[in-house]
């Protein structure tokens, strides 16, 4: 009877102080070790992060540089400019709706050179008749960023707006923006260009 007592008590200890084998294999398996008060990581585990983490850092590798970034900028002093069949061919072949496109392109650009400006201007003032007026405004906007000072085309220029004011085709943006540019260049329209101008923006 004393034996089966004792076998009996010895079934209800805890498992920590009765199978330290089973603790050993179930850490192995778990990849970690404990010796002597410390625990390591085994191979297994150790390969394991390292596998996960040079999968995360594919993940995280930036893309290949695109070929955009390795062509050649242009140089800080170069001053673009149309060659002169270029102009002549601008000179024929522009319609009226290309010319304010090319003041916005030549004031942006950059561009300085004289004949170009003149080119354009003699264009711009062909083709007065079938502008709009937020054209007008846009090729305006142009000389005055450029700085192009050219009385033949400012008063053409202004006289197209004054028709668009009696037509009332503008808004008070286009209106607006040529009168600015008209002051940044300093050009004044003669009185009658601009009464209806005013009496145009009263209305609105």
């Amino acid at each position: 009877c004393l034996l089966a007592g004792l076998c009996g008590a010895m079934s209800l200890l805890p498992l920590s102080h009765t199978a330290p084998q089973t603790r050993l294999a179930g850490r192995r398996a778990l990849g970690m070790v404990h010796l002597r008060g410390q625990t390591f990581a085994t191979a297994t585990s150790t390969s394991s992060s390292s596998s996960s983490s040079s999968s995360s850092s594919n993940f995280q590798q930036q893309p290949a540089p695109s070929i955009f970034e390795h062509m050649p900028r242009p140089r800080g002093g170069h001053r673009p400019k149309l060659s002169g069949d270029g102009l002549e061919l601008f000179g024929q072949l522009a319609s009226p709706a290309d010319v304010p496109l090319q003041f916005a392109y030549a004031a942006r650009s950059g561009v300085r050179d004289i004949r170009t400006w003149q080119t354009m201007s003699a264009a711009a003032v062909r083709s007065l008749r079938y502008l709009k007026a937020n054209q007008l405004a846009a090729i305006l906007h142009s000389c005055a960023q450029a700085s192009w000072r050219d009385e033949h085309i400012l008063c053409g220029l202004s006289e197209a707006l004054r028709c668009a004011a009696e037509l009332r085709r503008g808004t008070v943006r286009d209106y607006s923006v040529c009168l600015q540019s008209l002051r940044r260049l300093g050009y004044c329209p003669w009185v009658g260009a601009l009464r209806p101008i005013v009496a145009e923006l009263r209305w609105r």
